[in-house]
């Protein structure tokens, strides 16, 4: 028997061994990149909504935010310090999602979502005011 042969295809079989491993965690790495996508878009999504529906939910809140749309200036020292908070909230959820969004985790159109929502509290009267 030629060893030399032997070894050779010892060799080759060893480097295409250390070549499928390396193909599969390669592919292991971007099945966890794509779940970890998966899981920050839905905890991010669920974060927003939670905080949103809360300000829907409570009569209080919402009037704050509604009375605050419509003239900050004339709200209660106190209901201003919510709506300060309300909108300092929506500014934050922008700021995650675009640099979420810019580091490749979720999607392009979450902070175009929370953009719109942001933009349209700053465009009304009172979100003027508060800006």
């Amino acid at each position: 028997m030629d060893w030399n042969a032997v070894e050779a295809i010892a060799e080759v079989a060893g480097l295409l061994l250390v070549v499928v491993s390396l193909l599969f965690v390669g592919y292991q790495l971007y099945q966890n990149t794509q779940q970890l996508r998966q899981d920050t878009l839905l905890k991010t999504i669920r974060g927003t909504l939670e905080t949103n529906w809360a300000y829907h939910r409570d009569p209080e809140t919402f009037r704050v935010i509604r009375d605050g749309c419509a003239d900050f200036e004339a709200l209660a020292p106190k209901d201003q310090a919510l709506f300060h908070s309300i909108a300092m909230d929506l500014s934050f959820y922008l700021e995650l999602v675009t640099r979420l969004n810019q580091a490749g985790l979720i999607e392009e159109d979450a902070p175009l979502i929370n953009e719109r929502f942001f933009l349209g509290l700053l465009a009304t009267h009172g979100g003027a005011q508060w800006w």
